[in-house]
């Protein structure tokens, strides 16, 4: 396993549910100028192996990993679960597209249409909207990327982020909120997440990179960190 420590090009000093929206809110990169367009690849990097360790705002751990590719209604997509105390709590299903990166299940539900998470091209101020069925409820809303140079300190370290939010969003009457911060070659280091009156914070305290692999299920155009 390579941790964050070993990637210097993605910290700027010292050294993830399903990270999530509900089921589908519960559930929810080289360094560029603003100038720039990012491939969203860059900053969720979906490799079959890849860990991350957060802690929320109680002090509470979770442990999300892709474990697989799987299919979801005839689409391939990445299979990301997250486990509290070595046991699963919940799980999503990412797919990538040329126009991006979207949830197209959200523990073992389809999303009805799937939920964009990373647009492509990445730009700031640009946002999309969305309106998913996930079983008898309905997520949606409206994300906007509000910077793509946003500095941002965690457990793990210092990033440099793409930073997307919204802010008005509706998980069937309740109103919503989830802000996340995505680090290049590391994916989400800092999610805020608010339902109704209830609101907490994860927060990464480690990113483990799965070795390079020759299985030949891999996405071949999927984005691989520098050497």
């Amino acid at each position: 396993m390579i941790t964050v420590n070993n990637l210097p090009c993605r910290r700027l000093t010292g050294r993830l549910p399903a990270i999530l929206l509900a089921a589908a809110l519960i559930t929810a990169l080289p360094l560029l100028s603003q100038e720039a367009s990012p491939d969203p690849r860059v900053y969720f990097p979906l490799q079959v192996g890849n860990t991350w360790r957060f802690v929320n705002s109680a002090g509470a751990e979770t442990v999300t990993q892709v474990v697989r590719i799987e299919k979801v209604q005839n689409e391939e997509g990445y299979r990301l679960e997250t486990s509290v105390a070595n046991r699963v709590v919940s799980s999503e299903v990412l797919a990538v597209r040329p126009d991006g990166i979207y949830r197209l299940a959200a523990n073992d539900v389809p999303l009805n249409p799937p939920m964009p998470v990373l647009k492509n091209p990445l730009k700031a101020g640009a946002s999309w909207s969305f309106q998913s069925q996930v079983k008898d409820r309905t997520i949606g809303g409206t994300l906007t990327v509000q910077s793509l140079a946003e500095a941002e300190m965690t457990r793990a370290g210092k990033f440099k982020c793409v930073k997307v939010a919204g802010d008005n969003l509706q998980l069937d009457k309740q109103k919503a909120a989830l802000t996340t911060w995505y680090a290049p070659q590391v994916g989400p280091v800092k999610i805020s997440i608010k339902i109704g009156e209830q609101e907490t914070t994860l927060e990464l305290v480690e990113f483990k990179l799965a070795p390079p692999t020759r299985d030949k299920s891999e996405k071949p155009d999927q984005a691989k960190p520098e050497k």
